[in-house]
């Protein structure tokens, strides 16, 4: 399968410019980490689904290190599974670490890419591009009749920490706005539904929100590391000038307290009506 050139749409995120050994590193760990505490609260969107258990072929957008389709063909083998990113270093990860026929990854935009698949899957994506309605577009041109996208994204209005994290939570707002100033939503999944909702061709059959806690086996100490490591990709990349030291200290009170957290994600699953 090729990717054709068609038209360049930046992410204006610098979060994505992995020629940095220390972002890819960090990218990498955190993706591992952030489908390993998900996962089996995602998986039930899958198998809920007829389009997905008849579908054999599958494109994940935004697919970094390959992890996410890794865990995904565990449970579901007798698939194909592509992925496209715009992080070289990332893809060339996730050639090293998936070497079966099955597994095919592509470096490009997404925009530039061109191919037919019976489902797209896009996870934690949208929130990092500025125009998500022509992602949506772009995502109904590489659709096959009847295949689906799945999309799961943020849900930050319930996340949750006890006791209390004041400067994480700062921090994590701060980091927000400066988001939805580069035109960059967290809430984007939310703002969705609607479209879809009024839409002719598409149709929405599945839509559900998962509290995913650390109450769940192993679930604490990845959420710690997830936090830290999040610190440590915003100090990095050097957008915004923070005390960084009080929002690490902040989370390393949360752990030694026996700290509980809880965050939220959405889960879409459209059909394309055609």
């Amino acid at each position: 399968m090729e990717s054709l050139m068609v038209t360049e749409i930046s992410t204006k995120s610098s979060a994505f410019n992995t020629h940095s050994l220390r972002l890819q590193e960090l990218w990498d760990e955190l993706q591992i980490l952030q489908a390993d505490f998900a996962i089996s609260q995602e998986l039930p969107i899958y198998y809920q689904s007829p389009v997905w258990h008849e579908s054999k072929n599958i494109l994940d957008v935004g697919c970094g290190n390959g992890h996410y389709l890794e865990l995904l063909n565990n449970y579901f083998p007798n698939k194909d599974y592509y992925g496209v990113d715009v992080s070289g270093e990332l893809i060339s990860l996730a050639k090293e670490r998936l070497t079966e026929e099955k597994f095919k990854f592509i470096a490009c935009n997404y925009f530039s890419y061109q191919g037919m698949h019976d489902v797209v899957v896009m996870r934690l994506f949208l929130q990092h591009l500025p125009d998500p309605i022509a992602v949506i577009n772009h995502t109904a041109s590489l659709l096959k009749p009847g295949g689906m996208v799945f999309i799961i994204d943020s849900l930050d209005s319930i996340r949750y920490y006890y006791p209390p994290m004041p400067e994480f939570n700062s921090f994590f707002n701060t980091y927000r706005i400066h988001q939805l100033e580069k035109q960059l939503d967290r809430d984007v999944i939310s703002n969705l539904v609607a479209k879809f909702e009024s839409e002719n061709n598409w149709e929405c059959t599945i839509n559900q929100d998962i509290l995913i806690p650390t109450t769940i086996n192993g679930n604490k100490d990845r959420f710690c590391r997830v936090f830290s490591l999040f610190v440590d990709m915003v100090e990095e990349i050097g957008e915004l000038n923070y005390p960084f030291h009080s929002v690490r200290n902040d989370i390393a009170n949360w752990k030694n307290n026996s700290g509980y957290a809880q965050i939220g994600l959405k889960l879409l699953g459209v059909k394309l009506v055609k």
